[in-house]
């Protein structure tokens, strides 16, 4: 007589609750890594990557990604390389910079706000 009660319950939760049943289950969500970036210092080149991924899908090749980047200090640019964010330039003023990445994968039809990354431009290195 329970089980009666528990598959008007199963039913919604599956049929309503997901726009794709198998995400309630397994979910699938892009993915930036976390990581620190190197510090720099003004007119020296700087570069770091970021790849994208899908968990728990094993065919991450199988999806167009979507980067947008805010933040980045004057003279920094980015380039995408198909799952790959590359962000790199000879930056011209010192600071620290809160970089946003946002990623969005296509055919998943999701969108992931990134952690913040943070950059720190170094005033110029003096050589004695």
């Amino acid at each position: 007589m329970k089980s009666n009660y528990f598959l008007p319950f199963l039913f919604c939760f599956l049929c309503l609750g997901c726009e794709d049943t198998l995400s309630c289950i397994i979910p699938r969500e892009p993915e930036l890594p976390n990581k620190s970036f190197p510090v720099t210092a003004v007119d020296s080149y700087f570069y770091t990557s970021l790849k994208a991924e899908i968990n728990n899908e094993p065919r991450d090749d199988d999806y167009d990604y979507y980067f947008d980047v805010k933040g980045l200090p004057l003279g920094m640019e980015y380039v995408v390389d198909y799952r790959t964010v590359k962000l790199q330039g000879i930056p011209e003023v010192a600071g620290t910079y809160r970089i946003t990445v946002d990623l969005y994968v296509d055919v998943l039809e999701i969108s992931q706000m990134s952690p913040k990354y943070y950059a720190v431009i170094a005033p110029q290195k003096v050589i004695c």
